[in-house]
């Protein structure tokens, strides 16, 4: 299947969130991550995934000091389609809290290589992704 029609599958109508060295998508309650092209300089560093709650006192304990939740991943078990372009799927976690912002991006050992965000708190402030 040629990279545009299998991307155009994952994400079907919905305009990327962010565009950014990643262009990223929400689907449902998944983040689509795609790059093209793509290098394996480009899959080697390690993602991030930050969840901003409406209220950080929803939050659990150990993360309030910190304001948001998040969870970091890597490239394994992603795909490299034809033609040089990468694909990574991450769906969010369960969480028990309105979500106000995503914040995601990649960092090395020298910081943050790029970040971006996206609000999910729609006009109802309710916090959940949308449709």
């Amino acid at each position: 299947m040629p990279a545009d029609d299998y991307v155009a599958r994952l994400v079907g109508n919905n305009p990327p969130v962010i565009r950014s060295d990643w262009d990223v998508y929400l689907v449902e309650d998944s983040l689509i991550y795609v790059s093209d092209p793509c290098s394996p300089e480009d899959i080697e560093p390690e993602f991030f995934v930050h969840l901003l709650p409406v209220d950080v006192n929803d939050l659990p304990s150990h993360r309030k000091q910190h304001g948001f939740d998040g969870f970091n991943f890597d490239f394994r078990n992603h795909l490299v389609i034809e033609g040089g372009v990468c694909v990574a799927r991450r769906e969010l976690p369960d969480y028990a809290y309105a979500i106000a912002v995503v914040r995601t991006g990649q960092f090395n050992g020298d910081g943050q290589i790029w970040n971006g965000g996206f609000d999910l708190a729609g006009p109802s402030g309710d916090g959940q992704a949308a449709p």
